[in-house]
């Protein structure tokens, strides 16, 4: 009975260790996202018209993301990764300008996000676009750091309600 009980004490000692993530004392369990988006008012576009879409974005705390386009390249910026359809285009995200952060050992400082910041994204619609509400969707994918150590990449979900008129 005990031999057959080793392989799944293995795997449970397996699961908890990967669950921790390596920080002694961590809880078991799904780990907060370090950035949140805002929740993201509809938005007016008209048909063969552009509109500009304001992403706010939150950091949590003691942590910051590494700014787009990076300072080094090696270093994951935050990206904004949003689906065209076939009546709505999404246009090349427009992200804010960086903040100098001294990295202890490093002797260039390098461009970060703390806090929050806005992504600004342009929408155009169709010239046969149909009138109502769509949604796009998408992610905005972060690589968040402390001063000592960098937690992996992660993403969180992006969604825009989009209501295609017919005049501006």
């Amino acid at each position: 009975m005990f031999i057959r009980a080793i392989p799944w004490i293995a795997v449970v000692l397996a699961v908890c260790a990967c669950e921790k993530r390596g920080e002694p004392g961590a809880p078991v369990g799904p780990r907060k996202p370090v950035l949140v988006v805002a929740p993201l008012e509809p938005v007016a576009v008209a048909r063969g018209r552009i509109a500009h879409v304001k992403i706010k974005a939150a950091v949590a705390e003691g942590y910051h993301v590494q700014a787009n386009p990076p300072s080094k390249d090696y270093l994951v910026p935050v990206e904004l990764r949003v689906d065209d359809t076939s009546i709505l285009h999404v246009g090349t995200p427009l992200y804010p300008p960086g903040k100098p952060h001294r990295i202890e050992g490093e002797t260039d400082p390098i461009s970060t996000y703390e806090g929050t910041f806005e992504v600004l994204l342009p929408i155009d619609a169709d010239l046969m676009a149909p009138e109502g509400e769509h949604m796009l969707k998408g992610e905005m994918a972060y690589q968040a750091c402390d001063n000592h150590r960098c937690l992996f990449p992660a993403s969180v979900p992006v969604e825009i309600s989009v209501r295609v008129t017919a005049h501006p």
